[in-house]
């Protein structure tokens, strides 16, 4: 409703969105019970209703936190309310509770960047982290804080890292067994499934996983290309074969120093500086 309010205008989209953003903040945000139905009725099965018994905790899945996170956004947006700006910021520390914000030494892939599913699940960097990435790079520009945009980058990077290729072998060795020319490009949903250090079973529909990975990098690179320049607030960053190491940004030049992503498998790292852009 929100996203069609973009569009059409229409202030009974908009009124009917507010409806349902006051919901959450009126009755979901105070209980903390953030779910869906796969929380209950997917692979960890539980009971509506249920609750740690040690804790108190209830069930919480990441696509509701999403999902309440761009509509407050959207909101705010159309509207400028200061209510829906910080519940829909605080949707969104909630789900970066589940980024994982390190290179994990205890699991076999590079790790950083990813998102679990869910607090009740034992999933590592599943596919709806390529979403996620785009929904942090679209905060940013709202909020203007550069670590949503840096872990909107590291979000849409880990979307690969688990894609089946030869290049792979050394960021996933624990996803990349021996493999037939079928499965380059394959995907799985995510890693560690059964709790354990352990690539799963089979891959998954190019759509989720190999897809999402694809389709949100070309949405992020459609809006904010390859190298960021956020001149109104000097700012810049690297998303796609890059990293900027130091900025000097102007309303007329900008001066960066960059490192680029390395030709071939073993070749190092290049450093270059890019002036008077």
């Amino acid at each position: 409703l929100a996203m069609l309010h973009e569009s059409s205008r229409d202030p009974r989209h908009l009124e009917s969105a507010k409806r349902v953003a006051d919901f959450l903040i009126d009755r979901v945000f105070p209980t903390a019970t953030w779910q869906d139905v796969e929380l209950f009725f997917s692979c960890s099965e539980k009971r509506p209703g249920w609750r740690d018994a040690l804790t108190g905790i209830p069930p919480q899945s990441t696509f509701p936190l999403a999902w309440t996170a761009d509509l407050m956004r959207l909101i705010y947006l159309a509207t400028r309310g200061d209510r829906y700006l910080e519940h829909g910021r605080a949707a969104l520390d909630l789900l970066l509770l589940f980024q994982q914000a390190w290179d994990a030494p205890f699991i076999g892939f590079a790790t950083t960047g990813g998102f679990g599913v869910m607090n009740t699940d034992a999933e590592w960097s599943d596919a709806r982290q390529a979403q996620f990435g785009t929904l942090l790079m679209d905060w940013y520009d709202v909020t203007g804080e550069p670590e949503l945009f840096h872990r909107g980058v590291a979000a849409l990077r880990s979307s690969f890292a688990l894609m089946h290729l030869n290049e792979h072998r050394a960021i996933a060795p624990g996803n990349n067994p021996p493999m037939g020319p079928d499965d380059r490009g394959a995907m799985p949903e995510n890693y560690g499934h059964a709790g354990r250090d352990a690539k799963i079973q089979g891959n998954v529909l190019p759509d989720w996983g190999a897809g999402s990975a694809a389709s949100s990098a070309a949405l992020a690179q459609a809006r904010w290309g390859d190298l960021y320049l956020d001149v109104d607030r000097g700012r810049a960053f690297g998303i796609d074969g890059c990293r900027v190491v130091g900025a000097e940004v102007g309303p007329d030049r900008a001066d960066l120093d960059l490192e680029t992503l390395p030709r071939g498998l073993r070749a190092p790292a290049m450093a270059v500086k890019a002036s008077g852009i």
